[in-house]
Parts: structure tokens; C-alpha cells; sequence
């Protein structure tokens, strides 16, 4: 993985042209040669691919709308249903379990401007699109709200969204965290939650991500915390092994080895087009900073792999040439 990420790392400095919209290493056009199989440069042209936070890519051929997941590290491929139609400009994708899993994998994707979502099974013979919609009370005075009975409620589209054991989890309040399930269909439930330390009308301002880590759901907003399943509370997390989060655009999240970068265990970056913005820590007790890296001042291993990172978690989706 280290030698692929610096691999596209040389070819992004190269200049090559891409057409940004949700980014990672694949979108680079040698890269998608090989994630359709074939020896032809301008089959990869017609590629768009969206990461996942379980490092396959969602690819989408636009001429014929097949699918399939790839893996770029063991180039391992799993075919999907063919789509009836692309997919928005604006969206992110979500691995249920993994694609070879015995339990079944769901592969979801999320509108970031519609309420729709599509999603299908791995082994399954079609794609399928369903729109939803959640109401939630909000605080008179905050913005989107509509009156019923005179009780302010506000129309809500998943935002920040992760998978855990199967199962879905977005977030709606500091008090409560939805969850989308496949039995089949896609059944909403809500759950109240609580400790997370955010005002209810300042939710939207903490700009908060659920992130999936070892089998674990984070939230990282001002601080970091932990779900506590049997509680349904959220822990804030003093300290954590080996694990190093980046946030970034759509509210997309990652979680990956601070050992393999050469980071310290614990950081939260947000990354920006152009520089790392080391939000904070954990366990951290002063006020989250603001301490933006530029390239050329990155700790020595992430120079190779900042850009990989950057466009991981960049919240955009990609397709190599005008198509």
C-alpha cells in the first residue's frame, strides 16, 4: 500500500489532469487501466470511482453504467449489478462489512445534496434508489426549521455517516444518532444518545464526523469521543493506539496506522486542498488549535503521501478526461 500510495503521489506532481469529485489514488489513469483489465488508456477515461472508508473503490464505466469494487492494494475486483443511471456529482460511499464477508456487504451511497441514497448487495442483481426523509425537533431561532403545531422541527439529509458491524450510523444532534439497516430494505431508527458536550443549536457548527476505527464508532467534532453501545453513550477518549483520524470535505472521515505515517497516535487533522490542519488531540486539554502544515514543512513520511490522503478524504468523487 505504502509503495502504491507514493507511486500516485509521483504521478499527482507529475501534472496529471484529473476532474476532481471524490478523490483517491485509483482515479489516476493507470490505476483505473488496471482496475478495469484492459490494456486500453482511454477505457480508464470513462472511470469514475468513489473511495470508501474500507479502502475498495466504488468504480462506474458512464458509457455502459457497469460497477464494481476494487481494491487497490491486491488489485482484487468483485462485480457489481449495472446502475440504470449515474450517479450525482456530489456523494460518498460506504462499505457495510467487507465485500467477501460470509454476513453479507451492502454497498451504499450517499447523496450529499438529495435526500436519496442507492444501495445494493454484493451478489445481488440490481441497484436500488430510495429516498428518504428524517424530521427532527430543532431550537427556535436556527435556520431550515418548519412549523407543525407550533413545535419547530427541521428537515435533515445524512450528513456525516459510518459503518459498524453491518449496521449503518449517521449523525443527527449531540442527542441523537441514526441508523440505517438493510433487512433487506432500508429500515431508519433513531437512538437517543448521550455526552457528547455540544449545545444542540451549535451541532451543525461543531462540524462533526463519524468515523469507523477497529470495529469502533468515533465522533470527532471539538473532541474526540467513543460510542458506547451498552451505554448508548459517548465517551470522550483520553487516548487511543495507533490510530490517527483525517477529516475532510462532505463530511467524510479515515482512519489510519499513526505508525505507518509516521504521525503522533492520537492527532486529528482536517485536510485541507492545501495544507494539514492539526485540529487537535486526544485527551487534549487546551482549546482545539489551528496549526496549518503546508506541503513543504510535512513530517518527512507524509510527503509522499499527503496528496494520496488529501484526495481520500476530500468528500469529492473523480473521473479521469471530459467524460
Amino acid at each position: 500500500m505504502e509503495e502504491l500510495m507514493k507511486e500516485a503521489h509521483a504521478l499527482f506532481c507529475g501534472g496529471w489532469s484529473i476532474k476532481e469529485s471524490q478523490v483517491f489514488i485509483s482515479t489516476l489513469q493507470h490505476l483505473l487501466t488496471a482496475a478495469t483489465k484492459t490494456d486500453d488508456p482511454d477505457a480508464a477515461k470513462t472511470t469514475r470511482c468513489w473511495a470508501t472508508p474500507q479502502r475498495w473503490l466504488l468504480t462506474l464505466d458512464t458509457p455502459s453504467l457497469r460497477a464494481a469494487l476494487w481494491n487497490p492494494s491486491t488489485k482484487e475486483k468483485v462485480e457489481l449489478p449495472s446502475m440504470e443511471k449515474g450517479l450525482p456529482q456530489n456523494c460518498k460511499c460506504l462499505l457495510s462489512r467487507e465485500p467477501g464477508s460470509r454476513a453479507g456487504c451492502v454497498v451504499l451511497v450517499v447523496d450529499d445534496d438529495e435526500p436519496e441514497i442507492w444501495f445494493c448487495h454484493v451478489g445481488g442483481e440490481q441497484w436500488t434508489r430510495h429516498e428518504y426523509e428524517i424530521i427532527v425537533e430543532k431550537p427556535r431561532g436556527s435556520p431550515n426549521f418548519r412549523l407543525v403545531k407550533k413545535t419547530v422541527f427541521r428537515r435533515s439529509r445524512i450528513r456525516s455517516i459510518a459503518a459498524v458491524d453491518g449496521k449503518f450510523y449517521f449523525d443527527v444532534t449531540s442527542s441523537k444518532l441514526g441508523v440505517l439497516d438493510f433487512v433487506p430494505g432500508p429500515t431508519f431508527t433513531m437512538m437517543d444518545t448521550k455526552g457528547a458536550r455540544v449545545a444542540w443549536d451549535s451541532w451543525e457548527l461543531a462540524f462533526p464526523h463519524l468515523v469507523e476505527s477497529r470495529g469502533r464508532l468515533y465522533l470527532a467534532s471539538i473532541a474526540l469521543y467513543k460510542m458506547d453501545f451498552s451505554s448508548l453513550a459517548w465517551s470522550k477518549v483520553d487516548r487511543v493506539y495507533d490510530q490517527v483520524f483525517f477529516l475532510g470535505g462532505l463530511h467524510s472521515a479515515a482512519s489510519y496506522s499513526a505508525w505507518e505515517l509516521g504521525l503522533t497516535q492520537g492527532n486529528v487533522y482536517y485536510l485541507g486542498p492545501y495544507e494539514l490542519l492539526n485540529v487537535f488531540s486526544a485527551g487534549d486539554k487546551r482549546r482545539p488549535r489551528s496549526n496549518c502544515i503546508h506541503g513543504a514543512d510535512l513530517p518527512a513520511p507524509l510527503q509522499g503521501t499527503y496528496d494520496v490522503l488529501a484526495r481520500a478524504c476530500a468528500g469529492f468523487t473523480v473521473g479521469i478526461g471530459s467524460g
